[in-house]
């Protein structure tokens, strides 16, 4: 197998890859619609990057305070 990365290509023998990579929140829509008169509110990855059940509790968490 063949890796790439900033400091060049290495090979390194490996019979199974696992790949994980980052996430970023990205609230640009939350943004652009937030000043409406209709209330908005910034849940789930949006908001902040996390698994599903930390999605899943702040929406509860959400609808249950409106």
């Amino acid at each position: 197998m063949t890796i790439r990365n900033a400091d060049g290509e290495k090979k390194i023998a490996a019979d199974t890859l696992i790949a994980s990579v980052g996430y970023k929140e990205n609230d640009a829509i939350y943004k652009s619609l937030k000043d409406m008169e209709t209330p908005v509110y910034n849940i789930g990855d949006s908001s902040k990057v996390h698994n599903i059940m930390y999605s899943i509790w702040n929406a509860y968490e959400l609808a249950r305070n409106i």
